[in-house]
């Protein structure tokens, strides 16, 4: 009998101990995953992310590891994460050289959208690099921070014409396309590159380019300097003190000033902490950045409308065989 108390004793705190574990275990993974409703309050924030790479409408796993192309979709999981109550600002880092014109857009317009519907602050940092199409989706924030050696600007449009018909010739291929109308097969790369297609593509660019220099204008407004206003919409390339020269951004600084920048227009205190946030990204290999119209599994490289800083269009070229046309926006 004192025996049997004696281990009841016993047995009694241990389930208890082991019942308290698993409800704490539950606890935690629920809070870990971020799918629960419970939640610990957090002392208002400072939130950070780093957008780097180039700028694509979608990314396709592969054995890699990491993200070095920035999406919409994952603007959007970084935005959402932003949402909590526990992130009053948000200061992104832009290394970009910029990217597919859709995607620059759409970037763009979720961030306005984000400080619409949240209020909440939204500071750019510019890295090493943040033209063309990284200018473009940095438009969408606040306050624009460069810091002293960024390379920005670079606002217009480029477009890429390849023609695999020599490379095809010499290997013994030939294609017969049947088309519906003259329009059909424009910027095909399996013929000689015409005039019409030259003048298509030329069309296509200026476009894309009013757009950019839309969103520009209406952006930065009375912050752009006339006296640069020419060179800025000629695509020229700004460092960081020549930028804010140009009214293209608002200071010059570091990630530390943007930080502190931050929490000034939203109103948190100096000490208010900084939180990186986390989302998970899909690992990518090699992506077609562009737009593209025309021919099966070739047109990727056949027709590409870019926001891109000029030098960076090289890695999506192939050279061997190739005759290509390139040019930009007036």
């Amino acid at each position: 009998m004192t025996s049997s108390k004696g281990l009841r004793r016993h047995i009694i705190p241990i389930a208890i101990i082991l019942a308290a574990s698993i409800v704490l275990g539950v606890v935690y993974g629920v809070l870990l995953s971020g799918r629960g409703a419970l939640a610990f309050p957090q002392a208002p924030a400072v939130c950070t992310y780093a957008l780097r790479g180039a700028i694509v409408s979608t990314a396709q796993p592969s054995l890699l590891t990491g993200s070095s192309f920035i999406t919409p979709e994952l603007v959007e999981k970084v935005l959402n994460k932003a949402k909590s109550d526990g992130c009053r600002a948000l200061v992104l880092t832009v290394d970009s050289p910029g990217g597919e014109v859709v995607a620059s857009h759409d970037i763009y317009r979720r961030l306005i959208s984000f400080r619409e519907e949240t209020r909440k602050t939204v500071v750019i940092y510019m890295a090493s690099v943040a033209a063309s199409g990284g200018y473009y989706i940095s438009l969408g924030a606040d306050h624009i921070i460069a810091n002293p050696g960024t390379m920005t600007g670079s606002v217009g449009a480029i477009g890429t014409l390849i023609s695999f018909k020599r490379l095809l010739d010499d290997l013994g291929i030939d294609v017969v396309t049947v088309k519906s109308g003259e329009y059909k097969d424009v910027g095909s790369s399996l013929r000689e590159i015409t005039d019409m297609d030259i003048e298509f593509m030329r069309e296509i660019v200026n476009s894309a380019f009013k757009q950019f220099e839309s969103v520009v204008r209406e952006s930065r407004g009375q912050k752009l300097s006339p006296q640069f206003e020419r060179e800025i919409f000629n695509a020229k390339i700004f460092v960081g003190s020549e930028a804010l020269k140009a009214g293209l951004v608002d200071e010059v600084g570091t990630f530390e000033d943007a930080v502190k920048r931050a929490r000034e227009l939203a109103g948190l205190p100096r000490d208010a902490p900084v939180r990186e946030l986390r989302v998970a990204t899909t690992s990518i290999f090699q992506l077609p950045i562009s737009i593209s119209i025309g021919d099966g599994p070739l047109s990727p490289v056949g027709m590409k409308i870019l926001y891109i800083e000029p030098s960076h269009i090289s890695d999506y070229l192939f050279t061997t065989g190739v005759r290509a046309w390139r040019f930009q926006s007036p």
